[in-house]
């Protein structure tokens, strides 16, 4: 038998039968229950006067009733955004504040801006470190760095020439972090500021080239009203250095 206790501290609702259910109805249709694991079920819960937890179409359904407030909605293609009265919007609700931001967000995909398409997509950022090397029996101390920013790798190099055979070999620079894009368009060059390298006569600036399918740039010197020819070792001496940037893509 089901009973209603009051005491001066509790109102005491007990279900005694077969389901053990409590259930609330209005106007005689069940709107709410309490099963005997304590779990309560219903359409829509009210809290207090600022929202609502319920179930829209079984989608657990979280929202703020406030003018301009926004919700959240447990949908099977994924976690969306409501409008105060927990209908599914689209572009309306933002994520934290100026002044009151969420920490670090963990993700296994990426972050689409601006549309919805794959090139849209930013599915990958990382920084670190990386250790040119140079052909040949060149030596260097060097050192560098580099980011990338979804397809796209920023490398930087710091290379002082510390000794080796400086003969007429090209010089190529090697242990990019990354290996190149295998598209012929993606072939890409970049800027050396380079002291104590003695060019040809005629030339006008250093570039480094990467080409497809590789983790090694080039040297080359772009000379005047001529084509590029390739820096040598002879170009070089142990009083060499060089700063090398260039981006490139994988």
């Amino acid at each position: 038998m089901s009973t209603i206790k009051s005491s001066a501290e509790n109102l005491t609702l007990n279900a005694d039968g077969a389901n053990n259910d409590i259930k609330f109805q209005s106007n005689g249709s069940e709107v709410a229950s309490i099963d005997q694991a304590g779990v309560m079920t219903g359409t829509t819960f009210a809290v207090g006067t600022i929202g609502k937890v319920g179930n829209t179409a079984n989608d657990v359904n979280i929202y703020s009733t406030g003018a301009g407030h926004n919700g959240l909605r447990m949908h099977v293609n994924g976690i969306l955004p409501t409008d105060n009265a927990g209908t599914i919007v689209d572009a309306d609700a933002d994520l934290g504040d100026p002044s009151y931001r969420f920490k670090t967000l963990y993700l296994s995909g990426g972050v689409a801006v601006g549309g919805t398409a794959a090139a849209n997509t930013l599915d990958d950022y990382e920084e670190g470190s990386w250790t040119p090397t140079a052909n040949g029996n060149l030596t260097l101390s060097a050192s560098g760095r580099y980011t990338k920013i979804g397809n796209q790798v920023i490398a930087r190099a710091n290379i002082d020439y510390t000794g080796g055979t400086f003969d007429g070999t090209s010089l190529t620079i090697s242990g990019l972090p990354f290996t190149s894009s295998t598209n012929a368009a993606t072939r890409s060059v970049g800027a050396i500021m380079a002291n104590q390298v003695n060019v040809d006569t005629g030339t006008y600036a250093l570039i480094s080239y990467i080409t497809t399918g590789v983790t090694t740039l080039k040297c080359y010197q772009s000379v005047d009203n001529g084509g590029w020819d390739s820096l040598l070792h002879s170009n070089l001496s142990t009083d060499s250095h060089m700063y090398i940037t260039t981006t490139y893509e994988i």
